[in-house]
């Protein structure tokens, strides 16, 4: 578990920078928190300019805002991309699995 827990913080530090990048670009209004029609278009970007389904944004926004004032702080933006990446990963899998 030590290796996995070193494994993680590594990650995290080598996409910290990229995703801070990501956090000031969309935080339009520089408020310091991302709104969930920012989080709208980081989703988009992710997801190759395709719009995420309002579900979808829905489902990130009150998955990740710990805090529970409808918008995301750097951690849990960070938070944010993780659970996006998730349930694109989850979406992918079911559909290999169910194709003939």
């Amino acid at each position: 578990q030590i290796a996995l827990a070193g494994q993680t913080w590594m990650a995290f530090r080598e996409t910290e920078e990229e995703i801070s990048q990501v956090f000031t670009k969309y935080d339009a209004n520089k408020d310091g928190k991302i709104s969930k029609d920012e989080l709208k278009n980081v989703l988009m970007e992710l997801n190759e300019g395709i719009a995420p389904l309002p579900a979808e944004v829905d489902f990130v926004m009150d998955s990740a805002d710990v805090l529970g004032d409808q918008s995301l702080g750097k951690g849990e933006f960070m938070y944010a991309i993780s659970i996006w990446y998730t349930l694109e990963e989850a979406k992918v899998t079911q559909s290999e699995c169910c194709t003939i």
